[in-house]
């Protein structure tokens, strides 16, 4: 019998003999085998441990629930299928370790499934794994593949590393309630979200306290290329030392009914955010009040943003028309702490109203508190420096305190500038100013 008959006969003999042909095989799993057994169906609560396989297709075929206690774990080549509008919820562990050679996939079947929702006390440790086709009802999963949910004080269950997400509806992954990723969490990629629910156009949502847990990765090719920032009750600051990692893609601060302040303080303790250079913050402008507030009423906070000349930090507004005096700026409350620097840095678009009057001694003409930097307290040494502030619908530099005139104009740059490049502040002992004040 010649090699091409022997195909023919064989493959007739899969069709008409009863033996099942082959499963599905994801494109591009070169080192994985063909599925050969029938599907394995998974429904309901697993309150036990699990092993799935990579012989097999796995099929949720409803809600599926692994309850606390419980745990799942997928195999190297693994591949499930959930249906479309299904939820897998996590109270337990899910756990799917693949390797570059041997990657698991999770995704719908033949449509969108809901969500990988992990709940407390739930975790996931997720390993070469992609994950497509999640985000069917944005209204309750805000179209997210991933949904970490949690409270404060701050937790880690959500692990990634070599974890791709594509075509979430929405977020690829939305944390909110202080969730955070793992310690050591690297290389997540998320392409394709948001371009089916324009609410949630980022591929990650985050609140304020978790944002140095972002992995290492790709966040681009999404509707919006930004990672989004919430400050999310009961704490709208940032209340433990943090860090806004230079991923690539700018931060939204704000948005989706949150206001668009980034806020460092707390009572009792003075946290530390450190951003990176070349980072650049966007503040949303949808509640209009927007600003950088380190050291809130009562609270203490401390602010290290120090760039490059190649690599600057950038505060700005989030408005492809943005215009001066978009937001309010940023503001150092007193007493601001000794370690605090801003250091090849921009400010751009700020000195928007900000509900402020007679902190400082100024020209009649330019009568008003707005300015893109207000400090109020008298700074150390060194607190900006090399840096620019541009497009400023008040002043740059607000001196808001009683007490010694410190230059903070020498080493920076100021274009745009509606009022004074640095207004004076009051003189001690009684907060008195010249009858004529001049800017510095």
């Amino acid at each position: 019998m010649s090699n091409a008959l022997f195909a023919a006969a064989v493959l007739v003999c899969l069709v008409g003999c009863g033996a099942p042909m082959p499963g599905p095989v994801d494109a591009g799993v070169v080192g994985c085998p063909a599925l050969s057994g029938d599907p394995v169906t998974h429904v309901g609560s697993i309150t036990g441990n699990e092993a799935w396989g990579a012989g097999s297709l796995h099929r949720v075929t409803n809600d599926l629930t692994i309850a606390a206690g419980g745990q799942v774990t997928l195999s190297p080549c693994a591949q499930v299928v959930i249906k479309p509008g299904a939820w897998l919820y996590v109270y337990g562990k899910l756990v799917a370790r693949g390797d570059a050679a041997h990657p698991i996939s999770i995704k719908g079947d033949g449509g969108r499934f809901n969500s990988i929702s992990v709940r407390s006390p739930g975790s996931i440790d997720l390993g070469y794994v992609t994950i497509e086709n999640a985000g069917a009802t944005p209204q309750s999963s805000w179209g997210a593949a991933i949904l970490g949910e949690g409270n404060w004080p701050v937790t880690r269950p959500i692990g990634v590393d070599h974890v791709t997400i594509n075509d979430a509806a929405g977020y690829g992954v939305a944390l909110r309630g202080f969730t955070a990723f793992t310690v050591g969490s690297a290389e997540l990629t998320i392409t394709n979200s948001g371009k089916v629910s324009p609410m949630y156009p980022y591929p990650v949502r985050m609140d304020l306290n978790t944002t140095g847990s972002l992995p290492t990765g790709q966040y681009t090719g999404n509707q919006v290329d930004e990672i989004q920032l919430i400050g999310e009750a009961p704490k709208y600051s940032v209340e433990i030392d943090d860090v806004i990692h230079d991923r690539g893609v700018p931060y939204r601060m704000g948005g989706n009914g949150a206001a668009g302040e980034l806020r460092v303080g707390a009572v009792g303790s003075v946290p530390t955010l450190t951003i990176e250079p070349g980072v650049t913050i966007r503040i949303d402008p949808a509640q209009g009040t927007g600003r950088v507030y380190v050291g809130v009423s009562n609270q203490s906070g401390q602010l290290v943003a120090v760039g490059t000349a190649a690599k600057p930090i950038t505060f700005t507004i989030a408005s492809p028309t943005p215009t001066n005096g978009s937001w309010i700026g940023v503001d150092f409350a007193s007493p601001i702490a000794a370690g605090s620097r801003m250091d090849h840095t921009v400010i751009e678009y700020a000195g928007g109203p900000g509900g402020a009057s007679g902190y400082a001694c100024l020209p009649m003409s330019l009568n008003r508190d707005d300015a893109a930097l207000r400090l109020y307290a008298e700074p150390g040494a060194g607190i900006f420096q090399n840096s620019t502030i541009r497009h400023s619908l008040g002043h740059a530099i607000l001196s808001a305190w009683v007490g010694a005139q410190v230059d903070l104009k020498t080493g920076n740059t100021f274009e745009d500038i509606a009022g004074c490049s640095q207004a004076i502040p009051k003189a001690p002992p009684n907060g008195t100013c010249p009858a004529m004040p001049m800017c510095q």
